[in-house]
């Protein structure tokens, strides 16, 4: 059987020819285009999933390696802040041991250098309000108030300022100003935590919040009677909302649990009721997904009925004895035994020093001052590995700045014994410094190895990308040469049979 071929199946055949040719040219002209060989997963079916894993890679990995790069200029600046302290207290404790000559100097020339010591005690506040851009390095996560102030008073927290630097772990990139400048007891959130203690003794005003559980129900919950964080969780307990209110596991603030029976229409909404901002001050401001909002850090002050046990964030302290010194007098304070920082304050004006003991206007440490204007009162360790006097605020370790305070009153008051003391001090608070700056220094270390890491891995994922998606340019211009040959030669036979006429057919 003989097929007859006509002019139109022809004509098909061809025309299908030359669109199949052009659209090849189309595909090469952008793959030299674009440097790609896979423009789009359909070019390349079996292979895109791996494009576009490896490039999610890379977009992932570029990102940690941003966070690296702010991360490590966070520590470099802490590291030559601290570095900066350092020469400070070098230059303290030379002044110190000169002044604590008393037949080469006199009243008249410690006084002189007592005003070197404030130009040093002001330098140290500063260092310990250096910013970085807008945000103030040693605040811990309170990044838009200067943490340090005269007086050693610290209205910072010692929250961990994290970034991520791969996909399952977190870095700490700060240091805080109570590792070196200034002590804080970071009180732990009990139930008896008085409202006026919040944000460093700053306090808040309450008022109404407005909470939409679960459910899309809302209640407006009063909260302007509440005078302890008690009175917080039970007027919540107690208003109908379908939550329970509670303090958080980190023990810094509160709580809020939806526990509406039901099918949920509605996200857990916790709103501001009026103008006093009671929900933004109470850290639980919020419109969640799940099941609870934790609030964020409450930040209370220490009072004299603050528990021993609640400070350290409700760890608590381990305290032991100190040996207070004013003028002549001098007494070893045995404080293992104190439940309150009420108890403290007891035993150290029972001492039999002549001083009083009271906690500072942040609520952060104590203060033990002379009730003498002719001395001056010093607070010290007992033992190489005493760390009462540093805990509690009072002196040595991580309070450099009260001890350079202490160190200017000694040599205005010319007391030789305060300025030994100061001079001790001085070398607990420069240990305290060279631990953070290793501390800073392993950091730094640690996240050298893992940007090698991130640097490694982006290498690699190109080089695989490069060999899945990009194109070989000079397999690509040989195509496209042999592609253009075909489609000239198509061409040319299409131009001797689509002219074909009736003529033709009559021959």
């Amino acid at each position: 059987m003989v097929l007859k071929v006509t002019q139109m199946m022809s004509q098909n055949t061809l025309l299908s020819n030359i669109n199949g040719i052009k659209g090849d040219l189309l595909d090469i002209q952008a793959q030299l285009a674009s440097g790609k060989r896979v423009n789009k997963p359909s070019d390349d079916p079996l292979n895109a999933g791996s494009i576009i894993t490896l490039q999610g890679n890379l977009s992932q990995n570029t990102q940690f390696i941003r966070n690296i790069d702010y991360t490590r200029s966070y520590l470099d600046k802490s590291e030559s802040t601290l570095g900066s302290v350092t020469n400070i207290i070098t230059r303290a404790k030379e002044l110190a041991i000169q002044m604590m000559n008393s037949v080469s100097y006199d009243a008249t020339s410690r006084s002189s250098v007592a005003t070197e010591i404030q130009q040093l005690h002001d330098e140290v506040i500063s260092l310990g309000n250096t910013t970085i851009g807008s945000r103030y390095l040693f605040g811990g996560s309170i990044t838009d108030t200067p943490p340090v102030a005269s007086g050693a008073l610290f209205y910072g927290n010692t929250q961990a300022v994290t970034t991520q630097v791969d996909t399952f772990s977190t870095f700490q990139v700060n240091t805080s100003a109570s590792d070196v400048f200034v002590s804080d007891f970071n009180p732990a959130v009990s139930t008896t935590t008085p409202i006026s203690s919040f944000s460093k003794g700053v306090g808040t005003t309450l008022g109404s919040v407005n909470i939409t559980n679960r459910l899309g129900t809302t209640t407006a919950v009063d909260l302007s009677a509440a005078t302890t964080v008690n009175d917080i969780l039970t007027t919540i307990n107690a208003s109908g909302a379908g939550v329970t209110a509670s303090i958080n596991a980190s023990k810094n603030g509160i709580t809020i649990t939806d526990n509406s029976a039901g099918t949920p229409t509605s996200n857990l909404i916790i709103a501001n009721g009026d103008a006093t901002n009671t929900a933004t001050n109470l850290m639980i401001l919020g419109n969640r997904s799940g099941t609870a909002i934790t609030g964020g850090d409450l930040d209370p002050a220490a009072t004299a009925t603050t528990n021993v046990a609640d400070l350290n964030g409700g760890a608590g302290l381990t305290l032991g004895s100190v040996a207070v010194q004013n003028g002549a007098a001098s007494a070893a304070v045995n404080l293992s035994a104190s439940a309150t920082l009420g108890d403290v304050i007891t035993a150290i004006n029972a001492s039999g020093t002549n001083v009083t003991a009271t906690i500072n206007a942040s609520g952060t440490g104590i203060d033990v001052k002379s009730n003498s204007t002719t001395t001056v009162a010093t607070v010290n360790e007992i033992g190489n590995d005493g760390s009462t006097a540093s805990l509690l605020g009072m002196g040595e370790g991580t309070n450099l700045v009260k001890t350079l305070d202490t160190l200017y009153q000694a040599l205005m008051a010319n007391d030789i014994n305060a300025i030994g003391n100061s001079l001790t001090a001085l070398t607990s608070n420069m240990e305290s410094v060279s631990e953070s700056r290793a501390v800073i220094g392993g950091r730094l270390n640690r996240i050298d190895m893992k940007l090698d890491l991130l640097s490694n891995s982006n290498v690699n994922d190109e080089i695989n990308l490069t060999y899945l998606r990009d194109t070989d340019m000079t397999e690509a211009a040989i195509k496209f040469n042999q592609l253009q040959v075909s489609q000239n030669a198509a061409l040319a036979t299409a131009s001797k049979i689509l002219n074909t006429s009736l003529v033709d057919f009559l021959r």
